[in-house]
C-alpha cells in the first residue's frame, strides 16, 4: 500500500496480503483497517492521498541491516524487506541496494535516512523489478550505506562550434585567393550571428573565410561582398570602420569575460593601407601579422598570417583553440555593428562563446 502525502512522493507503508501473517505495517501506528476484495498485482500499487498528520516521521541511521526476500522469477517482481537499526552516533545518508544490470526497484533502490525520529529500528518494503535476462541461479544482491557527499550545479552549455583546418606548407600572403577554396570554409550570410542595423541581404555583407595552418603561422583569408567600404579611423578606433575582427583563447580556460592568454586583433583596409591592431592582452600596432587587403568593386579580399608566437602556442595535430571572428560593418555614417561566427568579440567580450578550430 502506497500513501501519497502532499508535497511528498509516494512511500510505501505497508505490505497488504490476503494471508494475515504477511501482512506488515512499516510505519509506526500503521493499521489494516480494509482489505481490497481481490488480489492486486505488485505491479498495480494502490496509490491513495492522506493528510500529512497519518505518518510519522523518520528516521535516523544504522548500526546493522540485513534483507530478505522471497524467491523470484526473471521478469517479475519480488518484495524485499529491508530491516534497519539505528545508531545514535550517525546523522545522515542514504541505504543502496546494488541491482544487476536491467533491473530497477520501487520506488527506489536508495533510501535515505534523515536523523529525525526516536525509532530504534525501521523496516522498509522495496519492490524489485527483474529483468527477463537473467540467468537462473543464486545471486547476490550487495546492500551497503553511502554517507551524503557535497555537491555543486554546473552550467552544461552547448558545444562549441567547430572548425578542422589542414595543414599546408605556406602561403604567400599577395591577396591572391584562388587557391583557398579547397581549404576549410566558414560562410557568414547573415542568417545567424547578424548584428548589424538595417541589414539589406548579402550583397549589403556577406563573408566567406578560410583557414589553414603550416608549423609557423595560422593563415586565413576572407572574400567579403560590401556595397560600400568605409574605414577612415586609426590605431585601437578602426573597429569602427569596416575592418575583421579576430579573438583567440588560446587554452580554451577563460571562465568569463577574457584573460591574460587570450588575443585579439583587427585587420584592416583604413585610409587605404592594410593595418594591424592588437587589443588584447595589449593595445599596440602588430606588425608581426603579415596582411594583405585588396578592394575590387564590392569585394574586400583579405589574407594574413598569424605567427603561432603571438598565441604562444606550439603547433600540433589535434590542437585546439578557442576561436571567433566578426565583420564589422560602416556604410559611411558610423558603426553599423557585425557579422559573427560565434558570440564573444563585439557587444561583450565573452571566450567562452568562442568555437573551436582543431589542427589535423
Amino acid at each position: 500500500l502506497t500513501l501519497r502525502i502532499p508535497g511528498r512522493d509516494g512511500i510505501i507503508i505497508a505490505w497488504v496480503s490476503p494471508d494475515d501473517e504477511l501482512t506488515q505495517g512499516l510505519q509506526p501506528g500503521a493499521q489494516l483497517i480494509a482489505r481490497a476484495p481481490q488480489p492486486i498485482a505488485p505491479t498495480m500499487p494502490v496509490t491513495t492521498t492522506v493528510t500529512a498528520v497519518a505518518m510519522s516521521e523518520l528516521y535516523q541511521v544504522l548500526r546493522g541491516m540485513d534483507v530478505t526476500s522471497p524467491s523470484s522469477r526473471a521478469g517479475e517482481t519480488a518484495i524485499f524487506m529491508l530491516r534497519i537499526t539505528k545508531r545514535d552516533t550517525e546523522s545522515d545518508g542514504r541505504i543502496a541496494i546494488d541491482l544487476p544490470h536491467g533491473c530497477w526497484a520501487e520506488p527506489s533502490s536508495k533510501v535515505r535516512l534523515n536523523a529525525i525520529g526516536n525509532e530504534r529500528r525501521m523496516q522498509r518494503l522495496i519492490l524489485v523489478h527483474w529483468s527477463e535476462r537473467m540467468e537462473a541461479g543464486i545471486i547476490q544482491v550487495p546492500v551497503r550505506f553511502e554517507r551524503d557527499l557535497s555537491s555543486t550545479s554546473v552550467n552544461i552549455r552547448p558545444p562549441r562550434k567547430r572548425i578542422t583546418v589542414p595543414r599546408i606548407d605556406g602561403v604567400t600572403i599577395d591577396g591572391d585567393l584562388s587557391d583557398w577554396h579547397k581549404y576549410a570554409e566558414i560562410r557568414l550570410n547573415g542568417i545567424e550571428g547578424n548584428n548589424v542595423k538595417n541589414w539589406d541581404g548579402e550583397d549589403d555583407l556577406s563573408a566567406e573565410v578560410w583557414l589553414a595552418w603550416s608549423p609557423r603561422a595560422l593563415y586565413f583569408a576572407a572574400r567579403i561582398t560590401d556595397d560600400i567600404h568605409v574605414n577612415k579611423f586609426s590605431g585601437a578606433d578602426i573597429w569602427r570602420g569596416d575592418c575583421i575582427q579576430i579573438a583567440f583563447d588560446a587554452l580554451m580556460d577563460t571562465l568569463t569575460g577574457y584573460d591574460a592568454n587570450d588575443v585579439e586583433v583587427g585587420l584592416a583596409l583604413a585610409n587605404d593601407v592594410a593595418y594591424v591592431h592588437q587589443w588584447y592582452p595589449q593595445r599596440r600596432p602588430c606588425p608581426q601579422i603579415k596582411l594583405c587587403v585588396q578592394r575590387e568593386g564590392n569585394i574586400t579580399l583579405y589574407e594574413t598570417a598569424i605567427p603561432w608566437e603571438l598565441l604562444r602556442l606550439r603547433p600540433a595535430v589535434g590542437l585546439r583553440v578557442a576561436f571567433s571572428f566578426t565583420v564589422n560593418e560602416n556604410d559611411g555614417k558610423d558603426f553599423d555593428g557585425w557579422l559573427e561566427w560565434t558570440p564573444g568579440i563585439c557587444g561583450k567580450k565573452d571566450a567562452t562563446s568562442f568555437g573551436a578550430l582543431v589542427l589535423e
